[in-house]
């Protein structure tokens, strides 16, 4: 949206007909992964004009691929980024958690990226 110059738009809260679609597409990550492309193609069917470049950018890095180049796969593929079997079993949808750790084991051994020796001194 930033990159678009869609900022202001989107975040007038009367503007649904920008943001609903815009939450349509990041509501993608809660279909099952198998229907993706499917929903995607519905979605696309009634998007606004003006999100014409962030459906493009969607679809080719995250949903199908850049067709036009020689059938590239997706950057991103759906079984990176969709959460729906995770959801569906209570599982955490982000790495929060992770990092939540390592953030607090580096300030428990004073410093990012320490050695193993510099690690198992402070435990």
């Amino acid at each position: 949206m930033q990159s678009e110059g869609l900022m202001e738009q989107y975040q007038d809260e009367d503007n649904v007909e920008l943001r609903t679609p815009f939450r349509s597409l990041i509501a993608l990550a809660f279909v099952p992964e198998d229907d993706v492309v499917g929903a995607f193609d519905r979605l696309q069917e009634d998007m606004v004009e003006i999100l014409e470049p962030i459906f493009n950018y969607v679809e080719d890095n995250s949903v199908r691929g850049r067709c036009g180049r020689g059938n590239m796969a997706p950057i991103f593929p759906p079984n990176k980024w969709n959460c729906y079997e995770r959801t569906l079993s209570d599982q955490p949808r982000t790495t929060d958690s992770w990092e939540v750790w390592h953030r607090r084991l580096n300030t428990l051994v004073g410093r990012p990226h320490s050695s193993l020796y510099h690690v198992l001194q402070h435990l």
